[in-house]
C-alpha cells in the first residue's frame, strides 16, 4: 500500500486497516519511508489490545528524501495468541456455471426481431468476430434453447447465468422462454443482473424483486441452500458503494420476504458487507503469469469472510469488430483456456464460470463456431470432469440419424426430414442447391441466400423420432433439379452427413411429364389413323348409295 502527498503537505491522514496476520516462519517487519518533513504514526492494536506505537520522526542523515527506518515487529505479533481458522469452500459440490447471453434475434425466428446480428450474409456476420455453428439464430427458439442445454449438460456445465436488462425488454422475454425448457431438461439458470445502466437505487430493488417474485419459484432457478442465487455485473460501477447495496438489498428483502444469495463481480472484499460471493466476469485483465496467485488470494479473502469463491475461465477476447479499436487476446488455439481452467481450479472454488457461452461479440464464446467447432466444448468436458473428480460425456453409441425425402407438388419443393436415431440431431446446416428454378422463397425457417442457385437453412434441434418439414415455393422451366446436403451433430461433437437428389420437370408438377404424354400419345395416334382409314374405305365401297339396311336379307 502507499499513500502519496505533495512535498510540504502536513496535513494528517489517518487509516485503518483489518488484516489477519498468518504467521510464516520468517520475521514480520515494516519500513516506512516518510519523506523530509513531519512525521508517521503507526498504531498496532490485537483484539482491542494496542500491543506497539511506532513512531517515525526527524531526519535520517545522508538520507533526508527518503528518510526509510525499518522496525522489527517479530516480537509484536509473537504476543498474540494465535487463533485457528479453518478455511473450507462454501459449497459441497462443485458447480460449473457459463455466461449467457439470450439477445440475438433474427426476423425469420420466433423474436420476429433483428437484434444483436448486424450485416448478416451466409460469409460472414458484421457484428460477430466468429461465426456460429446455428447460424444467426433467434434467442427465443425453443429448439436453439434446448440445443444449447443439450450441449451444455454433456460438456459438464450445470446452469446459465443469463444477461438481464430490464423488465420486459428482449432479454427478459428469452429468459422466459429458457426457464420453460430448463424446466423440463433439469437444467439450471439464473439471472445476472447487468448494472451498468444509469438508474437510482429504487429501479434496482423494483427489478430485482420483479426477477424474485417472477421466477425464483421456479424448479430450473439456481439455488443453494434453498435460496435463489443472482449474480450481479459491475457492482462498483456509477461509484456504488457497499452502503449503496446494502440498502437495496434491504428494500429487496422488505419487497419479496426473501433472503437471495448475491454475488458480486468484484475482487474488493470491503462488498462482502452486502454480498454473498465474490466473482470476476472476465479474467484477461489478469496477466497470464498472474492468474496462479490472483485466483488464490482472492480465494483466501473469500473463505476468511465466510463467502462463496467463483474463479473464472475464459477462451480468449477479441471485441475489434464491435469497439474500436478495441481489445484482442489470443487464445493461443485452447491454450489460454486451459490456463485458467487451471488456475481455476488451483483456487478450489465454489463455482467456477466460464466467460462466455455465447458472447459473439467480444468473442468469448465456447459455443460451437464454424472457425473452431467443438473444440472449446470438449476442453470444458475435459475441465469440468478433473473439477468435479467425474467422467462426463454421453454413450457413444447413442447417435442421430436423418433420412430426408424431396418432393414437388403445384410449384412448391417439400423437405422432409426425419430423425430415426435414438439421440437428437444438433446444428442441422442444410444447403438447398437448385437448377432451372427461379423466384424460389422459403419461409419458416431461418436461412440465408448463398447465391442464386443456394439457399442455406438452419435447423438448432431435431430430436429423436421428430420430423422436420420446409416448404419452398418456385418457378421451373425445362428440367428443374434440387439437392439437400444436410450437415449435423450429436451432443458430444460427432459430425454426420446427409444428401438427397431430386430431377424433375416443370410439367410433372401439373400431373404428367413430357415423357408420359409421349408414351400414351403413340396408341391414341395409332387408333385415330385407324379410324380414318375405315372411315374412308366405307366411303369408297358405298359412296352416294348410303350405308346398307341392317335388317334387309342378301
Amino acid at each position: 500500500m502507499a499513500i502519496n502527498k505533495r512535498q510540504y503537505d502536513e496535513t494528517n491522514v489517518s487509516i485503518w486497516i483489518e488484516g489477519l496476520v498468518q504467521p510464516m516462519g520468517d520475521d514480520v517487519g515494516l519500513l516506512i519511508e516518510k519523506g523530509a518533513i513531519g512525521c508517521t504514526i503507526l498504531r498496532i492494536s490485537g483484539r482491542e489490545e494496542e500491543l506497539a506505537l511506532i513512531s517515525s520522526m526527524g531526519s535520517v542523515p545522508g538520507h533526508e528524501d527518503i528518510n526509510a527506518r525499518f522496525y522489527e515487529l517479530t516480537g509484536v505479533f509473537s504476543e498474540l495468541d494465535l487463533m485457528e481458522l479453518t478455511l473450507r469452500k462454501f459449497l459441497e459440490r462443485p458447480m460449473v456455471l457459463a455466461f449467457y447471453y439470450p439477445w440475438y434475434g433474427n426476423v425469420l425466428g420466433k423474436s420476429g426481431q433483428q437484434y444483436h446480428w448486424d450485416d448478416v450474409t451466409y460469409q460472414g456476420i458484421g457484428s460477430s468476430t466468429y461465426y456460429p455453428l446455428f447460424g444467426p439464430y433467434d434467442s427465443q427458439d425453443e429448439g436453439l434453447i434446448g440445443a444449447h442445454i443439450a450441449l451444455a449438460k454433456a460438456s459438464g456445465i450445470d446452469g446459465f447465468i443469463c444477461s438481464w436488462w430490464g423488465i420486459d425488454a428482449f432479454e427478459d422475454r428469452s429468459f422466459r422462454e429458457i426457464l420453460k425448457v430448463a424446466n423440463s431438461e433439469g437444467f439450471r439458470v439464473t439471472i445476472y443482473y447487468e448494472s451498468v445502466r444509469a438508474m437510482g437505487s429504487d429501479q434496482i430493488v423494483n427489478e430485482l424483486a420483479y426477477i424474485l417474485t417472477s421466477y425464483s419459484n421456479e424448479p430450473s432457478f439456481l439455488k443453494i441452500d434453498g435460496r435463489p442465487v443472482i449474480f450481479l455485473y459491475a457492482v462498483s460501477a456509477y461509484n456504488r458503494d457497499v452502503g449503496f447495496w446494502q440498502d437495496v438489498i434491504e428494500g429487496v428483502k422488505e419487497s419479496t420476504n426473501s433472503s437471495p444469495m448475491y454475488v458480486a463481480d468484484t475482487f474488493d472484499v470491503a462488498y462482502g458487507a452486502a454480498f454473498d460471493g465474490f466473482h470476476t466476469y472476465n479474467p484477461i485483465w489478469i496477466g497470464e503469469g498472474a492468474f496462479d496467485n490472483t485466483y488464490a488470494d482472492q480465494a483466501k479473502a473469500a473463505r476468511v469472510a465466510g463467502k462463496i469463491w467463483a474463479s473464472t475461465v475464459c477462451p480468449g477476447y477479441d471485441d475489434r469488430k464491435v469497439r474500436s479499436p478495441g481489445t484482442y487476446v489470443s487464445g493461443k488455439g485452447g491454450a489460454y483456456y486451459n490456463l485458467t481452467w487451471k488456475s481455476a481450479i488451483h483456487s478450489d472454488p465454489d463455482i467456477v464460470l466460464i466467460c462466455t457461452w455465447n458472447e459473439w461479440h467480444e468473442g468469448t464464446n465456447i459455443e460451437p463456431s464454424r472457425e473452431f467447432g467443438f473444440k472449446f466444448l470438449q476442453l470444458t468436458n475435459h475441465w469440468a470432469a478433473i473439477y468435479k473428480d467425474s467422467p462426463l460425456g454421453i454413450l457413444p453409441d447413442v447417435e442421430p440419424s436423418l433420412n430426408q425425402s424431396l418432393s414437388t407438388s403445384n410449384g412448391v419443393l417439400k423437405l422432409e426430414v426425419r430423425n430415426l436415431g435414438k439421440a437428437g440431431a444438433l446444428a442441422l446446416n442444410i444447403l438447398l442447391r437448385f437448377q432451372n428454378v427461379s423466384d424460389s422463397k422459403l419461409n419458416g425457417v431461418v436461412n440465408l441466400p448463398v447465391n442464386d442457385s443456394c439457399i442455406y437453412l438452419f435447423v438448432p434441434l431435431l430430436r429423436a423420432n421428430e420430423t422436420f418439414i420446409a416448404n419452398m415455393s418456385y418457378r421451373g422451366d425445362n428440367i428443374a433439379s434440387f439437392t439437400s446436403y444436410i450437415s449435423y451433430y450429436s451432443s458430444n461433437g460427432k459430425g454426420y452427413v446427409s444428401k438427397k437428389n431430386l430431377t424433375m420437370s416443370s410439367t410433372r408438377e401439373e400431373g404428367l411429364s413430357m415423357r408420359d404424354l409421349l408414351f400414351l400419345s403413340v396408341p391414341v395416334l395409332g387408333l385415330l389413323i385407324m379410324a380414318v382409314y375405315f372411315s374412308i374405305r366405307l366411303i369408297l365401297k358405298y359412296g352416294h348409295k348410303g350405308a346398307p339396311d341392317p335388317t334387309s336379307k342378301r
